[in-house]
């Protein structure tokens, strides 16, 4: 049996999520991934996309430091995902049974994550990788809304976001005597 392009795809997110199980993922990036999927329910939505992650990063006070430090308006930002995710997203029927996946554009999205810790010999994910990965979804409009507002500032974005979630141990969960900040290798 020839095997099918889908039968290729799962092998291959297969593969990839069997390499990745032995990256943990931070707090900051668990909390984000909780909050889109309540998010994606509410909405209806079936898929959790890379929108509703960046509508989930909003709520964290470190990646809300880091957008003002570029000189960016966040309210303004904010609306315009929520109005896309609540607008221009397909919802399923009320009377339709349906169970939430992951978008293909999410899917590329951690793979590009993990791809970042890996290369980088972090131990965990946190938001730095994503939003870098996020960065680099050409066709998605989390991208779209982050280079629209962020412009030329992208590269000292991504410093203070590696700055600020590696300083803010307030969600950390280990009390450890290990260094924190940037020796947490996001980049």
């Amino acid at each position: 049996r020839i095997p099918s392009a889908t039968d290729r795809r799962t092998q291959r997110q297969l593969n990839c999520k069997e390499s990745m199980s032995h990256i943990e993922k931070s707090v900051y990036v668990d909390k984000a991934l909780s909050f889109s999927q309540g998010l994606a329910f509410r909405y209806r939505h079936e898929f959790i996309t890379p929108e509703h992650i960046l509508s989930a990063l909003f709520n964290q006070d470190p990646f809300v430091e880091a957008v003002e430090e570029c000189f960016c308006h966040i309210p303004v930002m904010e609306e315009e995902v929520d109005e896309y995710l609540a607008q221009k997203m397909e919802q399923v029927p009320e009377d339709t049974n349906y169970e939430l996946q992951f978008s293909v554009q999410s899917n590329l999205l951690f793979q590009n994550a993990y791809a970042f810790v890996e290369s980088s010999n972090a131990e965990v994910l946190d938001i730095p990788h994503v939003v870098q990965a996020m960065l680099l979804l050409p066709e998605s409009w989390a991208c779209y809304f982050l280079k629209k507002h962020l412009k030329e500032r992208i590269p000292e974005f991504i410093s203070q976001l590696v700055v600020i979630y590696g300083d803010d141990l307030s969600l950390d969960e280990n009390d450890s005597d290990e260094p924190h900040g940037i020796s947490k290798n996001f980049i």
